[in-house]
């Protein structure tokens, strides 16, 4: 049977509009130890670290080892206990900051559920926000052939605890009795978690500024906040504030109906363009060919681009669009930014987005075109950045 850090393995990406890698899966304990059926005693597991209380059938295994994560190593602590009636677990991390945005978390626990469905080649029996207390979380149940998976995710300021409890068969169709046996032993476990201590965040997030300071003399931008200067292709306009938040309306506008959810989190507070250079005004003509900078919010300071990259490749590229270039790394003006390449394919409209941690915020350079002249001339533009100040974050 697995062990719950498996279900952290999601958690760990970026979301809503940024999102965060993957850490590694742990399956670290108890593997294929054929241990024989423990009576079921009550052991008391009192954690100071993670600053919680639940009571095992007897002493669990404990271990924490730190793991590559989007904001660089972190400790991921796991107490298990195999039995021959049920394995139980308890996982926890701590991310930088503290997490409260309920859309942010929401998008976390999706993927954690699809993931352990795909994993355990699983359905989902149950899949339900849970409060505990004040604290946010998500109650699942997956049933596999073979076992059944009882699972609550939970948030305690920075830290994200995962309670399991697998039991064979599926409780669905068990008998009566079996049935009854098997949620006690879940209930049981789930019942006796109690937090004795709420961690301190490390880090806060940093808010999009009301003003990037931006200035436009000649061919030669620059934005005052991210300490940035580039220069544009040549011949290209800077369009109005003001049509280029048409531009994010009118995506906006289409986001609805795909997904409400996310359209709706998209604000001025979260996301916002910087600037959009064009080869032909939108207002008078077609325009094929767009440069735009863009910031983003982050959840943490301390996210690596790669991170959002691949985060946003899986969970946002339209199902429509096929992704030409796949997630990579380069350095730009001596900051190294991810990237990734998609094309639409009704269109044929290329998408170039790179990604870098600028001073806690998610600096993005999106390169949109059909004709390849204009992408030499926007890589051109692109390899011109120059950031005055090398400091990413905060």
């Amino acid at each position: 049977m697995s062990n719950g850090t498996s279900l952290t393995k999601n958690f760990l990406f970026l979301s809503g509009l940024l999102v965060l890698l993957v850490s590694a899966n742990i399956e670290l304990f108890a593997q294929g130890t054929n241990r024989p059926p423990v009576a079921r005693t009550t052991y008391t597991y009192s954690s100071t670290n993670g600053g919680f209380n639940i009571d095992f059938p007897s002493k669990p295994l404990v271990q924490t080892i730190e793991k590559e994560t989007s904001f660089g190593k972190n400790p991921i602590t796991t107490c298990v206990l195999q039995t021959g009636f049920a394995d139980y677990s308890v996982t926890f991390l701590d991310f930088p900051t503290l997490m409260t945005d309920k859309y942010d978390l929401n998008v976390r626990f999706d993927m954690m559920r699809d993931s352990q469905a795909k994993r355990l080649s699983a359905r989902v029996t149950r899949d339900e926000e849970w409060l505990f207390g004040t604290y946010y979380g998500r109650i699942n149940v997956f049933e596999s052939d073979t076992v059944t998976m009882s699972v609550r995710s939970l948030i305690v300021g920075p830290r994200l605890f995962v309670l399991l409890v697998t039991t064979k068969g599926r409780l669905s169709a068990q008998s009566e009795s079996l049935r009854k046996s098997n949620q006690d032993r879940i209930d049981k476990f789930f019942n006796s978690f109690t937090i004795t201590h709420v961690a301190e965040p490390q880090q806060s997030v940093v808010e999009l500024p009301a003003d990037f300071q931006t200035s436009l003399q000649g061919r030669d931008f620059s934005s005052g906040f991210f300490d940035i200067k580039l220069v544009i292709p040549e011949n290209w306009i800077l369009l109005s504030q003001e049509k280029s938040d048409f531009i994010l309306d009118l995506g906006k506008d289409q986001l609805k109906r795909k997904d409400p959810q996310l359209a709706e989190h998209t604000t001025n507070q979260n996301a916002r363009v910087v600037a959009t250079f064009a080869k032909t005004d939108p207002e008078k003509g077609i325009s094929e060919s767009y440069l735009m900078v863009l910031a983003e919010k982050a959840p943490y300071p301390n996210f690596l681009a790669s991170a959002v990259a691949r985060t946003y490749s899986q969970l946002y590229v339209d199902k429509a669009d096929t992704i030409t270039v796949p997630v990579t790394t380069t350095e730009i003006g001596g900051i190294e930014f991810a990237w990734l390449e998609t094309i639409k394919s009704d269109s044929k409209l290329y998408s170039r987005l790179y990604i870098a941690n600028r001073k806690g915020i998610s600096f993005e350079v999106l390169l949109m075109y059909k004709d390849p002249a204009d992408l030499r001339a926007m890589l051109s533009s692109l390899q011109s950045l120059t950031f005055l100040s090398k400091q990413k974050q905060q």
